[in-house]
């Protein structure tokens, strides 16, 4: 997979943000000029099978348009080129030298071309600096509107996710999930790194070949060429198991896998459709929908939760602290270039249905209420590995023949933070910059000699912990490294003597170095890698061997630091986490340290919410990773990744206030140093009355320090403005009051 070297990537995020996109031909690479004629003598295809066979007869028959006038774009310097072998009558883009110095030929596609053109690239950037191709237009309100007019202007790309939709959670071990904060049918997204968008490339010239002359040149005139192909990848993908089967997920993921792209299928599908019949277009439009307030309901500044009103996609990031939403969005400029009536259908392709409810508003269906609930992360099928953030809700439209292709209403929920509603849906907590803690094995060696220790440490493993499978598991994985382990001291210690005589090109030295690099290695895949006949590999194993001591201590922390003797430079570290505890309003300590979590009536730790689990996991890593088992075990902190583009990192921990009569009050701040109040307003707190009530208020405002984009530096701040309000009260009874004068310091 091709990376953008870090200017470039930078590049391509300020502008991609900062300007818009071209929608003329500007820039655009060179055609061949080959006269339409000239192709027209061509044969159809080269390609074998019943593919080539049935477009050859079509073609003989005169009832398919080819691909004359068609036009490729290959955008990563034919790293993931499409031979163009099987298809002469396609027509490539060449770019010129200057062109290609200037990097016009390279990454996304940024220009709207004229004419019938697809196109690829494999080329991404790592998920932590911008991701792929697909999610750097999502990132973007101005993307998502070029995105469209690509798709309504014939134009089609197709790019691998590359690293930004795997099962996982924040890498680098695993996956991240979906990173997507929208979904939308403007693109072709590829399942994997580079080569994987080849199936998609070789379908998709076959697929306008296949269209009989009159229907592609209407398709192509009304802009319904690229969403008809939409459709019939989607309708014909070899994951549906009935026609049904269109109007759920399946068919519609945020990204495709190659496997299930059924070429032959799709050649049938599109040689079948008449003139008379085209597939129609939904078109999309919100017409009324709640709203949150920036400095009071969030706090990203010159953030918008309206991320996109394109006619296909409604793209929508949560970003406001209610944890219920209401849209009332229409469909009724949806169109059968035929003047057929059509039928509308509104389903939830991805995200929990029990938590949205669809309305039909009109007697058509063409205007639906979309009641919802934050979305949390959650799994995007029943038992599937991999995890989304995002509801999706498809809207459809059929004219008694076909269904269009998708439209999108889509909601992102931020993974960054953790939120907590009561059972009135009345938002309690919302935890800012969420933390992953992993506990990992550093030390191998230090491991299993530790493993027959008769320690007090030694005794925290119960037979219950580290399980008799396990053991033996460990067990033959240790004499196995054991073996190893004289070898690359050996290697280790000639590569540091041939490197202290100076030699750098020494022969001796490369060979010592490459026997080094490869038996590290072999190590490595020892402990990574489940060894023939086990059951899981020894890193997943001590993974979570030590994540389930973590949350067997369940409050023994003090207990085991006075049993153990710990280093007194750990015990410090130990100990300002202790104090990070408290300064996030999860702990008090004096004599004792006591957990006060937010949910009093649950007992023990099952009254933490999320975003306290995450605190405490993240103390009792540092306690055993520092404190216990230093010499072997390495306490990891992966923050839950968001696009920087979308969500400027901060942590902090907002606790929400009401009045016995369920009155909201404002908010208690916690970040990690103390707490700061702020009212009802989002106004910083400075002096109360005798009952609680805030009678002096100063105005803040949320800024970006630091660089957005490239690895994320920047960070959010709250700098007061010197804006002073005084508040009054009619009576004892009234806690909201109103403002009395409001003046600058």
């Amino acid at each position: 997979m091709h990376i953008f070297p870090n200017s470039r990537f930078l590049f391509l995020c300020s502008l991609a943000t900062a300007l818009p996109f071209l929608i003329a031909a500007q820039g655009q690479a060179q055609e061949k000029g080959i006269a339409l004629d000239v192709l027209r003598a061509r044969p159809i295809t080269t390609a074998g099978g019943k593919v080539g066979e049935l477009l050859r007869q079509w073609w003989k028959e005169g009832t398919a348009a080819g691909n004359v006038g068609d036009f490729y774009d290959n955008r990563d310097g034919a790293h993931s080129d499409l031979n163009t072998k099987p298809y002469p009558q396609l027509q490539r883009f060449e770019y010129s030298p200057e062109q290609i110095k200037a990097r016009l030929h390279w990454a996304a596609a940024r220009v709207l071309r004229p004419g019938v053109v697809f196109g690829n690239s494999s080329t991404s950037a790592p998920a932590h600096l911008g991701g792929s191709n697909p999610r750097m237009y999502y990132a973007s309100p101005a993307g998502l509107d070029f995105l469209y007019k690509q798709y309504v202007g014939n134009n089609l790309y197709i790019y691998p996710e590359h690293r930004d939709h795997d099962p996982g959670h924040n890498g680098p071990d695993d996956g991240f999930g979906d990173l997507y904060p929208a979904n939308t049918p403007y693109l072709m997204i590829s399942q994997g790194s580079s080569g994987t968008d080849q199936p998609f490339m070789r379908a998709v010239p076959f697929t306008l070949a296949a269209f009989r002359p009159q229907v592609k040149a209407k398709l192509i005139e009304t802009g319904l060429l690229m969403p008809t192909v939409q459709m019939i990848l989607r309708a014909t993908s070899k994951a549906l198991k009935t026609p049904d089967d269109y109007l759920t997920g399946k068919a519609h993921p945020t990204v495709f896998e190659g496997a299930n792209v059924d070429d032959l299928a799709m050649i049938r599908m599109a040689h079948g459709i008449p003139l008379d019949s085209l597939p129609p277009m939904v078109q999309l439009r919100v017409l009324k929908e709640d709203s949150a307030v920036e400095g009071r309901d969030f706090f990203e500044p010159g953030a918008r939760e309206q991320w996109a009103d394109t006619p296909c996609v409604i793209s929508r990031i949560w970003r406001g602290k209610e944890g219920r939403r209401t849209l009332l969005v229409s469909a009724e400029k949806s169109f059968d270039v035929n003047g057929k009536p059509l039928k509308h259908h509104w389903v939830v392709l991805r995200g929990d249905a029990k938590r949205v409810r669809i309305t039909p508003k009109n007697e058509a269906g063409s205007i639906a209420e979309i009641a919802l609930e934050y979305p949390e992360r959650m799994p995007i099928a029943p038992g599937s590995p991999m995890e989304s953030n995002r509801v999706d809700i498809g809207v459809f439209v059929h004219n008694g023949v076909y269904f269009s292709a998708p439209g999108f209403v889509t909601f992102f929920g931020l993974d960054s933070e953790a939120r907590t509603y009561d059972e009135k849906g009345r938002i309690q907590e919302i935890g800012y910059g969420v933390q992953e803690t992993r506990l990992v094995v550093h030390d191998w060696p230090a491991f299993f000699a530790f493993l027959k220790e008769s320690s007090e440490r030694r005794k925290l493993l119960s037979a219950e912990l580290l399980r008799k499978e396990d053991a033996d598991i460990l067990a033959n994985i240790e004499a196995q490294y054991a073996k190893a382990q004289p070898e690359k001291l050996r290697l280790e210690a000639a590569v540091k003597k041939l490197e202290a005589a100076g030699k750098k090109d020494d022969p001796a030295l490369l060979d010592a170095r490459k026997l080094l690099q490869k038996t590290n290695q072999e190590l490595r895949n020892l402990i990574a890698q489940p060894a023939k006949g086990a059951s899981r590999s020894a890193s997943a194993i001590t993974r979570d061997l030590f994540r389930r001591l973590s949350t067997s201590l369940a409050g023994e922390e003090m207990t085991l630091l006075a049993k153990l003797k710990i280093d007194p430079a750990m015990l410090k570290r130990v100990q300002a986490e202790r104090r990070r505890l408290v300064g996030f309003g999860l702990a008090t300590e004096g004599k004792d340290f006591t957990l006060t979590p937010l949910r009093k009536g649950m007992p023990g730790e099952r009254a933490l919410t999320k975003y306290e689990q995450a605190l405490l996991d993240r103390y009792r890593g540092v306690l055993l990773a520092e404190g216990v088992f230093g010499d072997f075990l390495r306490a990891d902190f992966h923050a839950n990744l968001v696009d920087q583009r979308i969500r400027t990192p901060h942590e902090w921990r907002d606790l929400y206030r009401y009045d016995e009569r369920g009155n909201y009050l404002g908010w208690a701040r916690w970040d990690g140093g103390g707490v700061k109040h702020f009212n009802r307003d989002g106004h910083l707190i400075l002096k109360k009355d005798k009952q609680d009530r805030p009678i002096e208020a100063e105005s803040v405002r949320y800024v970006v320090k630091g660089m957005r984009f490239g690895p994320p530096t920047a960070s959010l701040q709250v700098v007061p403005t010197g804006e002073i309000f005084t508040y009054e009260y009619r009576d004892a009874d009234d806690v909201t009051g109103t403002v009395k004068s409001r003046e600058r310091k």
